[in-house]
């Protein structure tokens, strides 16, 4: 008598490891010893950040679409999609900034990356903001998830500075101070407010005694440092006028102009003033001789009027 032995059927599963397939994965059962199967093509494969190397039995790798034949065993099948993690790069740009570009690289899908430090980098007017990949930006030395290739690019915060002014011996009056944000509209020079008796306002100037770099009102400003302007003045001059004041004969001295912080002397009665039953007893600063300041003649004489 001899044993007749019937194959025995088996269960063949596909295990995709997280990947899809537009093929048929289902389980496939009442496979036996010796029965065929088309493994799914790797056109049909796909799964994000890998790219797919074929099928595995545990014991044998076989392409995509190839065609695999039940083994003799007394157990079912697993047959487990075989992925490798795709590389990707990565590179830095300053974005404007100065300092030694970052090295460049690859790393391997969902790999940890530790971005680069800030150390040498720079850019005038800004500090350094930290890394951004496109979507979201980092501090320097902190840790990245690589899922696609990456440009890292610099970010830099504006710094603001300080333009003050300084009225340089102004007597009264005061200008508003104000600011520049590096890399906005430029700031513009404002006009002055200061007073200064018996001078004129002249411009400007990063010097109290004038010999910096002269503004003008309104010039724009745009460098990356804090600016302090000192008023300049110019002395103002004075038309000082002589009045008869009801002489009877003679002629009253021609104007004159006083400069400030110039000494000028008062005119002597150089027309010959007279007026009939007076004697000439100098200058005064209003006709009646009351209520002003008497001057003689040929005396010293300021005044910012």
């Amino acid at each position: 008598l001899y044993a007749i032995w019937a194959a025995a059927a088996r269960t063949v599963t596909y295990s995709l490891v997280g990947g899809t397939s537009s093929a048929d994965t289902t389980t496939l059962t009442g496979k036996v010893v010796g029965n065929t199967v088309v493994l799914p093509a790797s056109s049909t494969m796909s799964k994000t950040g890998y790219s797919f190397t074929g099928w595995s039995d545990g014991t044998t790798t076989y392409a995509g679409g190839a065609t695999w034949t039940v083994p003799a065993s007394d157990s079912n099948f697993i047959i487990t999609a075989q992925w490798s993690p795709l590389t990707l790069s990565y590179r830095y740009d300053l974005n404007g900034g100065t300092g030694t570009t970052p090295a460049s690289g690859t790393k391997n899908y969902n790999e940890s990356l530790t971005l680069a430090a800030s150390t040498g980098l720079a850019k005038s007017g800004y500090t350094f903001g930290g890394w951004n990949d496109g979507s979201t930006t980092r501090n320097a030395n902190d840790t990245l998830t690589v899922t696609s290739n990456i440009i890292l690019v610099a970010q830099w915060s504006a710094l603001s500075y300080s333009i003050t002014y300084d009225g340089n011996g102004s007597t009264s009056g005061s200008t508003s101070s104000g600011s520049y944000t590096a890399g906005g509209v430029p700031y513009a020079i404002a006009a002055n407010g200061f007073v200064k008796d018996g001078y004129n306002f002249a411009g400007w100037n990063t010097v109290a005694g004038g010999t910096g770099t002269s503004y003008v009102v309104g010039a724009g400003y745009s460098t990356a440092s804090a600016l302090t302007l000192f008023a300049q003045w110019s002395a103002a001059t004075y038309t000082v006028t002589y009045n008869a004041n009801g002489a009877t004969s003679g002629t009253a001295p021609d104007s004159a102009t006083v400069t400030t912080g110039v000494t000028f002397n008062l005119s002597t009665n150089s027309g010959t003033l007279a007026k009939t039953g007076y004697t000439f007893s100098g200058w005064y600063t209003n006709a009646t001789g009351t209520g002003g300041n008497a001057y003689a003649e040929s005396a010293p004489f300021t005044t910012t009027s």
